[in-house]
């Protein structure tokens, strides 16, 4: 179920996060000016690379190299570029389309001008291959678009003699650790001949660990294990050059490529604050996405970075992930749970939540992402609102007459959020309740519950609030000063008084987020009575 709620508006400023990478211009690839066709394949001919920790690479893993020649009406100029790769069969390998020069950006494409190598082994020589034609790639973009999907599959003129890695499209799940063993370029000035200046590219390869992450301001688009972009923390530096190498499980199967980099120092900003990173975060391409390796992909893997809702929706369910309680506030829940003696409680059950709320826009979510993510998404939700629901009423009620019990729930405090260093999104749950108004059914032995709803002065001034503070929102999400932010934190903080356990009508108000836009709210709900 996808909740429609009014109380969740402070996710949309998150599409701000993501972002925008230069497309069709190799923005992250090791990039290189030659004065001449003949210093390009000096260059080339030279390049070598090797494992920083002999021993340790991986056959499959390797470096790539390109000479691109660009002719205007007065001269031709000449450069080049390198990234990483992967083997993933005998005569094909793994990169990026940004890695590719100009005259490849196209399925079916001649790729002459791009060179494949690989380090020498403990079994394997030193080879270089060249590239035949491009088989596959991702789509294109431009430099506006935000961060996308970003692949080639390349095929070689002759098989390689080393084992291509085997693949792994079940998807990447949040928090997953992976391996990559990316190229890291040097560039070493030499004298050719003694009298002219030319150049030399060196490359070692180093294994680095990440860890895959949802609720990441560097995208937000990573929300489902089967969707197309995924966001990774690195236990080291990733920079120009890295781009195109493969994303490891722990059994060394590829799961993904590397695609885009995080300038040091490059600035996050969200809310009117501003968060400036060191460059151990990448994005990547999922590969149960990439056509070429999985013809079964789901269909959250459907991309389109100009589609406002989906982006909107890839913003909320990152929030969503990004959701902490704290101590205290756990034991605030504790305590309203404890109140609460005539009910028996049992951790969540998703058939009680579903019968008190009816989602109607399922159906528009579903246009985004596929049933299974929505779902899957949804209902991490609703468990961290409702980790305990009711199992059964006290049978001492049954003769009391109608009667109201309090649910303890949290709900989503956008207001008090934290972006840690690592790019995390911390949203803070605070504890409320729901109330029920409720009678004993003698017919069908069970208790009768409803939902209550404030009274329609208050449901008025609790709509003209979120009005106010979804309009003050506009205002901050562009800012990069605190101060235009002010007035949407200030209506926000009364919001977050109305919710506040202890206020007058606070379970009430929350009753509203449940209530608003469905019709499952006002419908009674059967608890069966605690017979022992």
């Amino acid at each position: 179920m996808f909740l429609r709620t009014r109380f969740l508006f402070f996710c949309l400023a998150l599409p701000l996060l993501t972002k925008c990478i230069e497309a069709e211009k190799p923005k992250h690839v090791y990039r290189f000016d030659f004065d001449n066709e003949q210093q390009a394949q000096q260059v080339l001919s030279s390049l070598s690379v090797n494992c920083e920790t002999p021993g340790s690479c991986p056959e499959a893993s390797g470096g790539l190299f390109f000479i691109e020649t660009t002719k205007s009406y007065y001269s031709t100029s000449y450069n080049g570029g390198t990234c990483s790769q992967t083997l993933i069969a005998p005569n094909k390998v793994l990169t990026n389309r940004h890695c590719l020069p100009a005259n490849a950006l196209s399925r079916g494409a001649a790729c002459a001008n791009v060179t494949v190598f690989f380090p020498a082994t403990l079994n394997k020589p030193v080879e270089k291959i060249v590239c035949k034609s491009v088989l596959d790639l991702s789509a294109s973009y431009t430099a506006t678009d935000s961060m996308h999907p970003d692949w080639a599959v390349l095929e070689l003129v002759s098989d390689s003699t080393r084992n291509p890695v085997s693949t792994n499209t079940d998807g990447i799940p949040k928090d997953t650790v992976v391996n990559a063993f990316p190229v890291y370029y040097s560039r070493t000035s030499i004298q050719n001949n003694g009298n002219s200046a030319t150049f030399s590219i060196t490359g070692k390869i180093r294994k680095i660990s990440c860890t895959s992450k949802m609720n990441s301001a560097y995208s937000t688009y990573y929300v489902h294990a089967q969707n197309p972009l995924v966001s990774l923390v690195c236990d080291t530096e990733v920079i120009h050059g890295n781009s195109g190498t493969g994303i490891l499980s722990a059994d060394q199967r590829l799961m993904g490529a590397i695609s885009m980099v995080v300038k040091k120092n490059e600035s996050v900003g969200f809310m009117g604050e501003s968060l400036s990173l060191d460059n151990k975060y990448a994005g990547g391409t999922n590969a149960h996405c990439i056509a070429n390796l999985n013809q079964q992909a789901s269909p959250a893997c459907a991309f389109d970075d100009k589609n406002e809702r989906q982006s909107t929706m890839g913003a909320w369910f990152a929030m969503i992930y990004a959701k902490q309680v704290q101590t205290p506030e756990q034991e605030k829940y504790e305590s309203l749970l404890a109140e609460a003696t005539q009910v028996q409680w049992e951790d969540f059950n998703i058939n009680f939540i579903n019968s008190i709320y009816q989602a109607e826009d399922l159906d528009d979510v579903a246009q985004v992402m596929s049933l299974s993510v929505t779902e899957t998404v949804v209902q991490h939700d609703l468990r961290n609102r409702f980790p305990k629901t009711p199992r059964c009423i006290s049978v001492a009620l049954r003769t009391s007459g109608p009667f109201v019990f309090y649910m303890p729930g949290f709900y989503s405090n956008y207001i008090d959020y934290k972006m840690l260093p690592s790019t995390l999104i911390v949203a803070p749950l605070k504890p409320s309740r729901l109330s029920f108004s409720t009678r004993f059914d003698q017919g069908s032995n069970v208790f009768k519950a409803r939902l209550q709803r404030l009274d329609a002065g208050k449901r008025d001034e609790l709509l003209q609030l979120n009005e106010k503070i979804y309009d003050e929102m506009g205002d901050c999400l562009y800012a990069k000063y605190s101060f235009y932010c002010t007035a949407f934190f200030n209506e926000g903080r009364k919001l977050d008084q109305l919710l506040d356990p202890n206020s007058t009508d606070s379970s009430l108000y929350f009753n509203e987020d449940f209530i608003d836009g469905n019709t499952a709210g006002g419908n009674e709900v059967s608890i069966p009575v605690c017979e022992d």
